[in-house]
């Protein structure tokens, strides 16, 4: 949805911009395109106020630690990978290779493994997904639940809003 702009390939001229990057406002580089114009200035807002919770880079958050806890007695769950043609497969490298950039995934050497998934969506593009359904099955459930999202979006000020994105 929202994504970061990289700029390891706009450093044309080889200068040194190291300096430069550390004064540098995160919210410049943020790329809203996927958002409606109407709301761009909300979600800026927003990440600004927060910004303790994030370091300039999406999909990263160190607000929290997130633990997933099995049985003592569980055996890891290795699901094998879905048979994919040569376009899913370029789509699935494509997107680890951005996350991958982007510090959201790091490499694991897990004794766990669930599938990726790419499922189509409504407007034709590709949506990259993990299915966690067996390992789900197995995990202890966590006694908070999650809140719900017409919570979440009148929490950051959008009254009547229960979509912030297409």
């Amino acid at each position: 949805m929202l994504s970061a702009v990289l700029d390891e390939n706009n450093q044309k001229d080889g200068t040194d911009t190291s300096s430069d990057d550390a004064s540098r406002d995160p919210l410049e580089d943020l790329d809203l395109s996927e958002a409606p114009e109407y709301l761009h200035e909300q979600i800026r807002d927003m990440l600004k106020t927060h910004s303790s919770m994030w370091d300039g880079t999406l999909g990263v958050i160190l607000a929290t630690q997130h633990a997933i806890v099995a049985p003592p007695d569980a055996l890891p769950i290795r699901a094998q990978p879905q048979l994919t043609g040569p376009f899913k497969r370029q789509i699935i490298s494509d997107r680890i290779n951005k996350m991958s950039s982007l510090n959201v995934i790091s490499p694991s050497h897990s004794a766990w493994e669930s599938p990726v998934v790419i499922v189509t969506k409504k407007n034709g593009k590709a949506r990259f997904c993990v299915d966690y359904r067996r390992s789900n099955n197995i995990t202890k459930k966590d006694a908070y639940t999650l809140p719900r999202m017409e919570d979440c979006c009148a929490t950051i000020g959008a009254p009547g809003e229960t979509r912030l994105w297409p």
